[in-house]
């Protein structure tokens, strides 16, 4: 499950779906704009824009979902974020050089912006953008994902959130 507040809309991420409601909660719908198989959402920072990635491809949504991007070289996109600009950082996983973060312009082009890891989780705060990779340890960006530095030791970081501007990643 994932979950996006945007505006005066709450958009989560369900088996069956993507579904909406107001802050309160209330009169749950599907939205049916959204791409099959949607695995993560997010939106752009101070933007009503929705982003949302299938195993494949990365997509825009507004009045319908539009393809911005496929996955590159065959990898499997496993979590996305949104910076402020309208770029999409996504985590790509993959057998190839492919894995790894890439950075998604508004126009559709693709960079990797951190290549050789495995990653899982993206979390950001502002500017900063922390991955959690399998085998790699945290890294982190503070330009919006345009470079990222090792913060951790190597090993396995499953999972990475921020609470109370701390840094907590499970291991």
């Amino acid at each position: 499950m994932d979950v996006a507040l945007v505006g005066d809309t709450v958009y989560a991420l369900t088996r069956i779906g993507v579904i909406t409601a107001s802050p309160a909660l209330e009169k749950w719908t599907r939205d049916s704009r959204f791409p099959m198989n949607t695995r993560q959402i997010s939106n752009i920072p101070g933007d009503t824009t929705l982003l949302a990635i299938t195993p494949t491809s990365v997509f825009v949504v507004d009045e319908q979902a539009k393809r911005l991007a496929v996955v590159p070289d065959g990898g499997t996109a496993v979590d996305l974020i949104g910076v402020k600009g309208g770029a999409a950082i996504l985590a790509v996983r993959a057998a190839n050089s492919s894995s790894g973060v890439w950075r998604i312009e508004p126009d559709g082009t693709s960079r990797p912006v951190l290549a050789d890891v495995d990653p899982w989780d993206l979390v950001a705060e502002g500017k900063r953008i922390w991955v959690a990779t399998l085998n790699e340890g945290v890294w982190r960006s503070e330009d919006s994902g345009e470079t990222f530095k090792k913060v951790s030791k190597s090993g396995v970081a499953s999972a990475v959130a921020v609470a109370d501007g701390e840094v907590l990643a499970a291991w």
